[in-house]
C-alpha cells in the first residue's frame, strides 16, 4: 500500500510539473524572480539549461519586464590622470544618487596603461582609443567594448583616420541593424569637400537621432580660437553620405565657442544648448523641428542660475565660467539632464530644476573626469538579448 501511494504522489507530481511547466513554484512568482537577473545571467540561463528554459526566457513580457530594470540604469566612464579607465553603475531612479563602482574590464589588456580613452558610447558600446599593447611601439588602436557581456572587438588601422587629433562617433544604422564607426579629421574634405570647417573635438559633440548623423562644425580659418560661423553638418548613416548644413538659431560666443555648444536628443527631437550670448547666466535649449521643405529652431527651456535648487558654488558667476564638457539626458517620467562642472557630476531635473551631485563610491570626485555616460540598454530596442 506504501508503495502504492508513492507511485501515485508521483504521478500527481509529474502531471502538475506537465501543466504549469516548472513544478510547485507558479509562473507569475518565477517570472518576478528571474526577471530581475541581469542580462548577461538571462542570457546564460535561455541557452544553457534546456528547451524549456529557452522557451520561457524569450517570452517577449519578460523582455520587456527585464529592460524597464535595466533601463533605469546607466554606465558612467571615468578617467584618473595617468589610470586606466574605470566603470561605475547609476540608477537614477533610485533616492540617493551614487554611482556605485563595477568590476574592471578585461579590455583594459589591450592598450597600454593610462592611454586609452573613451571617444564615444551607444546603447551600452563603448569606442575607445589608444596605443596599443605590442611589439610596435605606440600603434594608434581603436576597440568596441560591451560592457554587458565584457566582449570587444579591435577595429582594423586605417592610416588616415588612425590618428590621435581624429573625431570618431559610433552610431546604429538601423537600415541593416549594424553599429558603425565614424572617424573624420581636418583632412576629410580633400577626398569629399563640401565647405571649409573645422570639427569641433569635444565629448559629446556628435549625436545621431533617426538615421543620421549630427555634429557642430566651425567655418572659416583653422585657429582654434577664430571662426566665422558655427553650424550643424549631417550625415546619412545608411548611405554614408554628406546632407545638408543646417543654420543655428544664434551663434555662441566666439570666446571659448567650443565650450559654449552641445547637442542633445531630448524626446525624439535634436537639441542644441547653448550658453545665451546676451547673458552668461542662462542656459538655452533649442529644438530642432523638420518640416517638409525647411527647418525650424523652437526654444524648448531655459536654465537660469537663479533657478537652480541646490546649485552648487561653481556656478556663482556664469555658465561660461563651468565649461559644461559633458550632457546627457535621461527620459522616463521626468527628463533629467547630467551636467559634467568642474570635475563634478550633476543631475538637473528639468521639471522641478532641482540639482543633486552625484556621489562616486568610495572616491573623491574631484579627482576624476567622466568620458562619456550612456545607457546599459537600448530605449527602442534589447539588442543584448541576442
Amino acid at each position: 500500500m506504501e508503495e502504492r501511494n508513492k507511485r501515485t504522489e508521483k504521478r500527481a507530481k509529474g502531471s502538475l510539473i506537465e501543466k504549469n511547466d516548472w513544478g510547485l513554484l507558479p509562473r507569475d512568482i518565477l517570472f518576478d524572480i528571474l526577471a530581475r537577473l541581469p542580462v548577461k545571467s538571462l542570457i546564460k540561463l535561455k541557452y544553457c539549461v534546456c528547451k524549456l528554459w529557452f522557451n520561457f526566457f524569450s517570452d517577449p513580457n519578460l523582455v520587456e519586464f527585464n529592460f524597464q530594470q535595466q533601463a533605469s540604469k546607466l554606465l558612467i566612464v571615468l578617467r584618473k590622470s595617468g589610470i586606466d579607465h574605470e566603470y561605475f553603475s547609476l540608477n537614477f531612479q533610485e533616492k540617493r544618487m551614487e554611482a556605485k563602482k563595477l568590476t574592471c574590464s578585461p579590455i583594459q589588456h589591450c592598450f597600454r596603461k593610462g592611454g586609452s580613452s573613451a571617444q564615444a558610447s551607444c546603447d551600452g558600446l563603448i569606442l575607445l582609443s589608444g596605443n596599443r599593447k605590442d611589439g610596435n611601439g605606440s600603434q594608434f588602436q581603436l576597440a568596441v567594448y560591451n560592457y554587458i557581456n565584457h566582449t570587444h572587438e579591435l577595429l582594423p588601422w586605417i592610416e588616415r583616420l588612425s590618428e590621435h587629433n581624429a573625431c570618431y562617433s559610433l552610431v546604429h544604422d538601423p537600415s541593416i541593424q549594424k553599429y558603425k564607426v565614424v572617424g573624420a579629421n581636418e583632412k576629410w574634405r580633400t577626398s569629399r569637400p563640401l565647405f571649409e570647417q573645422r570639427l569641433k573635438r569635444v565629448s559629446s559633440i556628435v549625436e545621431a537621432l533617426n538615421g543620421v548623423l549630427y555634429w557642430i562644425a566651425f567655418l572659416g580659418p583653422q585657429n582654434y580660437y577664430e571662426y566665422e560661423v558655427a553650424c550643424i553638418q549631417t550625415l546619412d548613416i545608411a548611405r554614408e553620405e554628406f546632407m545638408e548644413r543646417i543654420e543655428l538659431p544664434c551663434q555662441p560666443r566666439q570666446t571659448f565657442a567650443s565650450c559654449n555648444l552641445n547637442l542633445l536628443v531630448i524626446k525624439g527631437s535634436l537639441c542644441l544648448t547653448i550658453i545665451n550670448p546676451a547673458s552668461g547666466d542662462e542656459l538655452d535649449i533649442w529644438a530642432l523641428k523638420e518640416y517638409r521643405f525647411y527647418h525650424a529652431w523652437i526654444k524648448q527651456h531655459t536654465i537660469t542660475l537663479s533657478s537652480i535648487v541646490h546649485k552648487p558654488a561653481s556656478l556663482a558667476t556664469n555658465f561660461s565660467q563651468c565649461f559644461l564638457k559633458l550632457l546627457f539626458v535621461v527620459e522616463s517620467c521626468v527628463t533629467y539632464i547630467f551636467i559634467h562642472l568642474n570635475h563634478r557630476l550633476f543631475c538637473y531635473n528639468m521639471e522641478t530644476r532641482e540639482q543633486k551631485r552625484i556621489a562616486i563610491e568610495g572616491e573623491d570626485s574631484s579627482s576624476y573626469s567622466p568620458e562619456c555616460i550612456t545607457r546599459l540598454v537600448n530605449e527602442k530596442k534589447s539588442f543584448c538579448w541576442k
